[in-house]
């Protein structure tokens, strides 16, 4: 019953700004010097003189209407349907010295009890001429991938509904203070500060349940439950021994980018301790992790690559309610073919965990197919025609050890003005106990009508 109302605090919060920030845009476009514009125009625009009349805010926002359907084979005529809209307005404030972005989202596929729930980002920025200041809810994205990443740490991934999101769309907006200083002509050297730990959003109910979730609640025997452990977890973690640091150099040497990243923070993989005893226990394991990544093009390739150690409590593999060390990787390339306008994007991202001889049935880390060393091969070719107004894409994303994958055919058409219509499907196939295998019921059709203002 609260989503109506936090929809209209979106239009309650942004209705009065737009207006004026529109009224005060027409008025300096025309010239108008009607009676009474001048106030509005001095109030966004302090030196209207000195910036040509253009308003000092500027606002956004897309509109989108998404219809799916769960694929039923048996009898498609009886295939779940669910209809959805999501919106987003954005509003920015800048000058020379200066910076506000402040957006909302409101998407039924998102948790939307409090107003916090329905920022997707809201910060500050000063600039300085050897360095800038971030605050606020920030998403950080640190690395060379695309659309995957290793050494991207600190915003945490809503997982509610996993498949549609582009990758920045399933960041969540983390609590944080950036300082960037300027190094050289290419480089800069980033420190990241963030008060509180945030977890993964994982789904509880419904069907993209991860099955791990649904094996943790089947452990617990007392009256508690998984959301309720989370509960917990999120009113104990709001302390200062939850705090979390990170650090980044990146330059660019003789066309080659680099980058390397320090963090001192949390796993995102949970742990509940205690699952059949009276007080069971949500946790978090600390962990030290420490990457480098980087980019360069070579005989019409695009090469990237990332590469870390993560560091925790457990280096002998022997405390099952600690993740062990592990190293994780990615690399990979995209090129443009000489046919038609058509490019291919490859990438393998993988993960070795360490020191796995001790591992017995309830560690944390344990595998009972005993693939201590797993590879996920995500490729992609995309065209378009018509001058980048219809625009097919196919995607595979494999599991190479136990050989589960997702097909995600897509076509994408411009419409009129700012309006596009996205239709999709996504095919899942593997084991139960696999990552796409677990949600083999779960394929489906989608249309998509989205409308950017």
């Amino acid at each position: 019953m609260r989503r109506p109302s936090i929809l209209a605090m979106i239009v309650l919060l942004f209705a009065v700004p737009l207006a004026f920030s529109q009224d005060s845009g027409g008025n300096a476009d025309s010239g108008s010097g009607a009676e009474g514009s001048g106030g509005v125009t001095s109030f966004f625009n302090q030196d209207a003189s000195s910036t040509g009349g253009s308003p000092a805010i500027t606002w956004s926002g897309d509109l989108n209407f998404k219809t799916r359907a769960t694929i039923n084979y048996g009898d498609p005529t009886g295939s779940p349907v669910l209809t959805y809209p999501s919106l987003s307005v954005a509003i920015d404030y800048k000058n020379e010295a200066s910076q506000v972005h402040a957006e909302l989202i409101y998407d039924r596929t998102r948790p939307a009890d409090t107003f916090e729930g329905l920022i997707n980002e809201a910060y500050l920025e000063l600039f300085y001429p050897a360095f800038r200041i971030q605050a606020g809810y920030l998403k950080v994205v640190w690395g060379t991938g695309d659309q995957i990443h290793v050494v991207d740490v600190l915003n945490p991934t809503d997982y509610t509904d996993f498949i549609n999101p582009s990758y920045l769309d399933r960041k969540m907006a983390e609590k944080m203070l950036m300082l960037t200083l300027y190094a050289g002509t290419n480089g800069s050297v980033e420190f990241a500060y963030l008060p509180v730990f945030t977890p993964d959003r994982i789904p509880l109910e419904g069907q993209w349940v991860p099955q791990d979730v649904r094996k943790v609640e089947a452990a617990i025997t007392t009256p508690s439950t998984l959301s309720g452990l989370v509960d917990a977890y999120l009113q104990e973690a709001r302390t200062l021994d939850h705090a979390q640091f990170a650090a980044r150099y990146s330059t660019s040497v003789s066309g080659v980018d680099l980058g390397a990243t320090y963090y001192y923070g949390f796993l995102r993989e949970p742990v509940v301790a205690g699952a059949t005893t009276p007080s069971p226990a949500l946790t978090f394991n600390r962990v030290h992790m420490a990457g480098i990544d980087g980019a360069t093009v070579a005989g019409g390739f695009n090469l990237r690559w990332e590469a870390a150690y993560f560091l925790t409590g457990d280096t002998a593999g022997d405390d099952p309610l600690v993740y062990n060390n592990r190293v994780k990787y990615l690399g990979g390339f995209d090129r443009d073919l000489p046919l038609s306008n058509l490019n291919i994007n490859v990438q393998d991202i993988g993960t070795w965990v360490l020191a796995t001889d001790g591992l017995a049935s309830g560690d944390v880390d344990f595998d009972p197919d005993g693939d201590y060393l797993q590879n996920t091969l995500v490729a992609r070719i995309s065209d378009n025609y018509a001058h980048g107004q219809i625009k097919p894409e196919i995607a595979v994303t494999y599991g190479i050890e136990k050989q589960d994958f997702m097909v995600r055919p897509k076509v994408e058409f411009s419409l009129k003005d700012e309006a596009t219509l996205t239709l999709v499907t996504s095919i899942f196939s593997g084991d139960k106990d696999t990552q796409f295998g677990q949600f083999e019921s779960n394929d489906f059709i989608e249309a998509q009508f989205s409308y950017a203002f």
